[in-house]
């Protein structure tokens, strides 16, 4: 599904694939069932594909589930074999997207030994912006155009968004972890927190923007000195008391 496409302004982006959507009236989000033959993963896929080139090509509007099974070459029969709507074919399009933001931050995690502060918090924004970059007509189109999907369950008890932000935090944990002298911040799954959904907030907007900095990286540059900056800053609680009324006082407090 890799395509290079070159990134286009755009308005800005409703929602991030990490936050909880709007409810929708349509319930059933999910694949029916998984393939387990050869035979049902290529028809399994074929759908994906299709769902996936005809929302680049026209958009959320352009998307039925009888032009999907068109182009996937299959009956509308077999394709509701596997996904309910067309809504469950955006699902699983998105929890591609997320398998793979997650799939880059593991691998950060598996080369971080020797690495600096600054090099691991430059490897996960970088990953980050790859991922975002890797194809934006489609992240567009899942993300911006189309509604809200509300919850849905994938193949377990709980929303897998809910379970990838969890693991997301855990793993900036783990690295954080690695340089805890060189950090300030006392409350280190906070300040993961922190860090994690401030890089997903500014490099999912640069995507949906289509900013080209994204892809010249100098948003990715900028975003690395905003997280150290903010790691390794001395912290308020350090700061004299005095100084600490002034501030709330300038801000109104």
């Amino acid at each position: 599904m890799k395509h290079e496409q070159k990134l286009a302004y755009n308005r800005p982006a409703r929602y991030s694939h990490s936050e909880t959507l709007p409810m929708s009236p349509r319930p059933a989000f999910s694949p029916k069932k998984l393939p387990r033959q050869s035979r049902s993963t290529a028809t399994f896929e074929a759908i994906v594909d299709a769902a996936a080139h005809i929302l680049r090509e026209g958009g959320y509007e352009a998307l039925t589930t009888n032009r999907v099974a068109e182009r996937a070459g299959v009956s509308v029969g077999s394709l509701y074999q596997y996904f309910p709507n067309k809504e469950a074919i955006l699902a699983e399009l998105s929890r591609r997207h997320v398998v793979e933001l997650e799939r880059g931050m593991t691998e950060v995690l598996s080369r971080a030994d020797g690495m600096s502060l600054v090099e691991i918090v430059a490897a996960l924004i970088e990953d980050n912006a790859r991922a975002h970059s890797y194809d934006p007509a489609l992240h567009k189109v899942l993300f911006e155009e189309a509604p809200g999907l509300g919850p849905h369950e994938g193949h377990g008890p709980h929303d897998w968004r809910d379970g990838f932000a969890q693991r997301a935090v855990d793993i900036v944990v783990t690295l954080l972890e690695r340089h805890r002298t060189e950090i300030t911040v006392t409350d280190l799954p906070l300040a993961a927190l922190v860090v994690a959904q401030s890089v997903e907030a500014v490099i999912h907007g640069a995507a949906m923007r289509g900013d080209p900095r994204l892809v010249t990286g100098e948003i990715t540059a900028h975003a690395t000195r905003l997280v150290v900056a903010y790691l390794t800053s001395p912290s308020v609680e350090a700061l004299p008391v005095k100084r600490r009324r002034d501030q709330r006082r300038a801000v109104g407090v």
